[in-house]
């Protein structure tokens, strides 16, 4: 969708030092670097002090003249006038690609799509380049799909009553599905139970950004000294992005990291975010502007406007962009020509968000540090119907979910109480070999034997800066009673962690609901031998959860890949016995016939006749038959002499 030559591309590297910026420069014509003093904050003062659109063209054109010449030092400027020249012989725009870090909150928050050159050229408003905006993170940015009309674009529309109304026309896009008078939990359930297939998404409504205070997480208005609820001061609160949804009547305002852990994992590609403010970023990290933290839930495009934008211009601006997006398919071109068909209008405020990839110094960098995996599940749920589990990795410096934000996140009242787990352990970010946690993708799975569960599984990325959105699974148990949710955490096929919950589904509640949740730390900082296990005590309490759980043998099958990757064929066999410890809960496993028939299931692979009288006997017979064709299949065995056979056969009988 980005189909621009590189041969007319700059990218800007944009740091702060104390008061100067440094600006890198790469273009196809070489590299450069400059720098220079900070744009005074007096830009910003002022655009917050009043609307641009209502500043004097003379503040205005001063405005952009002073964020040209912050950008365009030294060689820079002759690197980036090299290609802007080669650009014009071709009959091109050049696309000039910011960059920023995560932590560049000061330089990411000034209008730089207002910059203008001596020759008094709005390089943005005449189509001489095309900005985007792109923030360093490590996830690589997805393909982008080429069958759009094929897939519909979401559409959500939201109108507070207490809020000033909007104008919301039809859309030029055919394939189209509304979400009118949208509420936080009907835009939840389209994306999470219904799971529609959606290639982008746009927001008509309010957006805001705002102060979240730290002691009881009301929100405030930026301008707000006190918090409205609890009156502590707001000088340390999180400034963060929010949209305005309908709630009974009243507004509902819904904050990046929640409307972000709603499109994790969604298949949608590019967002338009028709609300006030939605590109700013906030104080603490870019991610906590609404346009910026879509980019880290996954979303690989995103518009959002920096400004106050009449309807007018958001309904030209998208149906504009639509237009030319679904007819040519170059992002770039669509954005620039719905800009420039709002000439008089707000062109400056849409921003476009995309995401670039760290230098692979930054990549191979080794970073220490504990992670917690959180999970939450309410204790007893209706049978037949729908709820939300939700998994979070995140760093030790971040606060867990409060008591009002756990309720929030699941859609649960006040009336819940909350019951907590805690373990603890260590976690190495490195990029090493065997089954250590390294920067990248994670894999989520929950699994039950009595549920439907959708989706089957979901990524997560990890990395050391920044905490990834939550998993949400949508969970429907099929019958009554105590049923196991069993969640696991994987990373380059192995087993990182695994937290079992057990939840009582009835015919109607008969309790107050509990919410139970888990913080668990994984401890994978260097690979373990089967000889050090019983030194470890978290291992000794995951088999005492085990053996007290009706087991889900598919992962158990998995847990054992861990303990039998070794050479010795002593140790082996000592994986096994810890292994083979858990089924002592199959009150049939202490029979010989169990361990006579291994070596036919790893010959045949049939299950003998006698065994399917008993269901539970074929589970767990149909595990071992799995786990011994892995074991054969993935050599385990191979250098086993024929004499170790009784050994090995003795060593199994000890250990059940």
């Amino acid at each position: 969708m980005i189909k621009q030559s590189n041969l007319h591309k700059v990218s800007l590297q944009l740091t702060k030092h104390n008061k100067e910026i440094e600006v890198r420069a790469e273009a196809s014509g070489g590299q450069a670097r400059g720098e220079t003093l900070v744009p005074s904050e007096s830009i910003l003062t002022q655009i917050a002090a009043k609307n641009p659109s209502k500043l004097s063209q003379t503040t205005f054109d001063n405005i952009g003249e002073t964020l040209y010449k912050s950008i365009m030092v030294g060689d820079v400027s002759k690197l980036v006038f090299d290609t802007l020249e080669e650009s014009t012989r071709f009959k091109q725009s050049t696309h000039v690609e910011l960059r920023f870090d995560a932590d560049q909150i000061s330089l990411a928050k000034y209008p730089w799509e207002l910059i203008k050159n001596e020759l008094g050229q709005f390089l943005v408003r005449d189509g001489i380049i095309d900005m985007t905006r792109c923030i360093t993170y490590p996830q690589p940015m997805p393909s982008l799909r080429r069958d759009l009309h094929k897939i519909s674009l979401l559409r959500v529309i939201s109108q507070p009553p207490s809020l000033p109304p909007i104008t919301a026309v039809e859309l030029v896009v055919k394939n189209i599905e509304t979400i009118i008078h949208a509420t936080f939990s009907k835009f939840q359930r389209k994306l999470l139970v219904e799971r529609i297939s959606s290639w982008g998404l746009q927001f008509d409504g309010h957006g805001a950004l705002v102060l979240k205070c730290q002691k009881c997480n009301k929100i405030n208005e930026l301008k707000a000294k006190k918090c409205i609820r609890c009156e502590s001061s707001l000088s340390k609160a999180k400034r963060i992005g929010v949209l305005a949804f309908e709630h009974n009547g009243d507004v509902d305002f819904v904050t990046t990291d929640e409307f972000g852990s709603v499109l994790y994992n969604s298949g949608i590609q590019l967002a338009l975010l028709l609300a006030c403010e939605t590109a700013r970023v906030g104080n603490k990290i870019i991610f906590n502007g609404l346009a910026p933290g879509l980019i880290l839930s996954g979303v690989p495009v995103v518009i959002g406007m920096q400004f106050p934008v009449l309807d007018s211009f958001a309904n030209q601006f998208a149906n504009t962009f639509y237009d030319v997006l679904l007819e040519t398919g170059d992002l770039l071109k669509a954005v620039s020509t719905a800009r420039r068909m709002n000439l008089r209008g707000a062109w400056y405020s849409p921003s476009l968000y995309l995401r670039s990839q760290p230098t692979e110094e930054e990549n191979d960098k080794p970073v220490f540090q504990t992670r917690h995996i959180d999970t939450a599940v309410p204790s007893e749920v209706l049978a037949g119907d729908y709820f939300l589990v939700r998994l979070w990795v995140r760093r030790s410096t971040t606060k867990p979910f409060t008591d009002e934000e756990l309720r929030k996140e699941l859609g649960i009242g006040e009336q819940v109480d909350i019951s907590t787990e805690i373990f603890e352990s260590v976690v190495k970010f490195e990029k090493v070999k065997g089954i250590e946690l390294h920067r990248g993708e994670l894999l989520v799975q929950v699994q039950s034997p009595a549920c439907e569960i959708k989706p089957e599984s979901l990524k997560l990325f990890v990395d050391e800066h920044r905490d990834a959105p939550p998993a949400i699974f949508v969970v429907k148990p099929m019958k009554m009673g105590r049923i196991p949710l069993i969640f696991s955490v994987w990373q380059d096929q192995n087993m990182i962690a695994s937290v079992i919950h057990q939840v009582e589904a009835v015919e109607s509640y008969t309790k107050p609901k509990v919410i139970e949740t888990n913080s668990s730390q994984i401890a994978v900082e260097k690979e373990i031998e089967p000889k050090q296990l019983e030194q470890i005590p978290e291992r000794e309490l995951i088999f005492d959860k085990l053996m007290r759980m009706e087991l889900n043998y598919d992962i158990l099958g998995n847990l054992i890949q861990r303990e039998l990757i070794t050479e010795s064929v002593e140790n082996k066999l000592l994986g096994l016995s810890h292994i083979l410890r858990i089924f002592q809960i199959c009150p049939m496993m202490g029979e010989p016939t169990v361990l006579d028939q291994m070596e036919h299931f790893s010959r045949c692979g049939q299950c003998p006749s006698y065994i399917t009288e008993n269901p539970r006997e074929v589970e767990l017979h149909l595990f071992l038959k799995g786990f011994l064709l892995f074991c054969y299949d993935k050599g385990l065995f191979q250098n086993m002499a024929i004499s170790d056979i009784p050994k090995f056969k003795t060593t199994l009988r000890a250990s059940l």
